[in-house]
């Protein structure tokens, strides 16, 4: 499959960003395979190439409440960056996300895709709009809107999972939602099926960082109470039912500015996570500056526990 960076999301046995799997010698096997039936960035509506993608761990740290990793690939010969960094924020029984930042560079048209399992999906924070001269892909029913704002798309994902995908867009983002393939079974039993597909577009060159958090959680019952961006370039507050996260991931290293009751704290490197809990600090994750000589494996500390 041409699905370089594909981000498959599952929670409590139930599938929260859907990969639509195999045709296997289905006449339409293609449109399982192609790269915008995946959870990734496409770069000019085309595939990723077939061959020599290569790719690159660049970093994999597991604490108690964070599983962080970033990812690089060369998945489009135009593309001067295609990275993602990815990681699971944990505050136990049961109450934890995604966190999703994923920077490109190259190309004219920059999509960021995901979908779910769901045939339906709502949408708050934005008014979408029919749009039947914008075009995309081989899409139905396209709406879209102005997507550079925090805004969110929500679906049933079986069973009573609920999955929650917050959007901080970036400036000059356009927001897109439509039907398009949903058909998973080679057998044809579920012929003619469509899923909503997500589309955070960009159009032009310079860089860009996506920057998504995704919640499943148990109907009614959502541990993601907000967010925001704090900096564009990979920096966000999280508020949650316990208090407030703060998650960086920067190109090269950055500084987050945590506050507290106890008044402010500055944690420099290359990705950072922090929870506020009853306004005092509870644990604190970083991973330094790459580039940085003195830099040693990052790791967890802090006060407090799940």
């Amino acid at each position: 499959h041409y699905d370089s960076l594909n981000l498959y999301y599952w929670k409590n046995g139930g599938e929260l960003l859907s990969d639509l799997g195999y045709l296997w010698d289905h006449p339409s096997k293609h449109m399982t395979m192609r790269t915008v039936a995946h959870n990734t960035v496409v770069l000019d509506e085309k595939d990723q190439v077939a061959r020599d993608r290569g790719g690159e761990v660049l970093f994999f740290r597991t604490s108690e409440h964070v599983k962080a990793m970033e990812a690089s690939s060369r998945a489009y010969p135009q593309a001067k960056v295609y990275r993602r960094t990815s990681a699971a924020i944990r505050h136990g029984e049961g109450r934890n996300y995604v966190v999703d930042f994923f920077r490109v560079e190259g190309g004219t048209r920059q999509d960021y895709v995901y979908h779910g399992l769901s045939d339906t999906c709502q949408v708050a924070g934005l008014e979408l709009l029919a749009a039947p001269l914008e075009k995309a892909y081989d899409f139905s029913n396209l709406r879209a809107a102005d997507g550079g704002c925090v805004w969110r798309a929500t679906w049933e994902s079986g069973g009573d999972m609920t999955c929650v995908a917050w959007n901080l867009g970036q400036p000059g983002e356009r927001a897109l939602v439509a039907g398009g393939w949903g058909q998973r079974d080679w057998k044809n039993s579920d012929i003619g099926a469509t899923i909503p597909y997500i589309v955070r577009r960009c159009e032009g060159g310079g860089p860009r960082t996506f920057i998504s958090v995704f919640e499943g959680h148990q109907r009614g019952t959502p541990f993601v109470r907000g967010a925001k961006l704090l900096d564009p370039a990979g920096a966000l507050l999280i508020e949650t039912a316990l208090g407030r996260d703060y998650v960086m991931s920067m190109a090269e290293a950055g500084v987050l500015e945590v506050s507290t009751s106890g008044g402010g704290t500055r944690i420099t490197g290359h990705f950072a996570a922090v929870s506020v809990q009853n306004e005092k600090l509870a644990w604190t994750f970083v991973e330094p500056d790459p580039t940085s000589a003195a830099a040693t494996p990052g790791g967890e500390g802090g006060r407090g526990g799940d």
